[in-house]
């Protein structure tokens, strides 16, 4: 998948050509997406994804909390208002992101891993999808301590959950 540039968000032609260097430097589709920043026009994005071939968008979240912005642990098919059809842009929304603990509200990765738990419950209680944003350099000793084995721990005991 692809995290595209800053401005791309806006700017339909430099998404476009984001995505297909990255198509041309793989040699695969790039069938997901998580803009940077979470930035997210519900006017503009879902165009500029869908006509770079976009078929799966992660931006749906909050940076600062946890929670669901779009209200459902569920992925769901962006409707288009404006011509009233549904489109074939899928959105899955996440539950929880590393940098709202780290960054936002400056919590320890063991004062975390209870409330991602808790989370991670009632998302299986209702049968939902459990996702979570951690971002590469969470896994290094030296910025983030803790947080890497942080996830491998939540692996483990999310994993049981299924």
């Amino acid at each position: 998948g692809i995290h595209p540039s800053y401005f791309s968000s806006t700017e339909t032609k430099l998404f476009k050509s984001e995505t297909e260097l990255l198509r041309q430097n793989s040699e695969q589709a790039v069938p997901f997406s998580r803009q940077h920043y979470l930035r997210w026009d519900v006017g503009t994005s879902p165009g500029h994804l869908t006509n770079a071939g976009i078929k799966y968008d992660f931006t749906m979240g909050y940076a600062g909390d946890i929670g669901f912005r779009a209200g459902t642990s569920l992925p769901f098919y962006y409707f288009d208002f404006e011509n009233n059809t549904q489109q074939p842009l899928m959105t899955v929304p996440f539950a929880v992101m590393d940098g709202a603990f780290y960054t936002y509200q400056q919590i320890k990765p063991k004062d975390a891993e209870k409330d991602i738990l808790d989370m991670a419950e009632e998302v299986r209680k209702v049968n939902g999808l459990f996702v979570t944003v951690f971002h590469d350099r969470t896994f290094g000793t030296n910025f983030f301590p803790g947080w890497r084995s942080l996830y491998v721990r939540l692996q483990e005991k999310i994993g049981a959950f299924q």
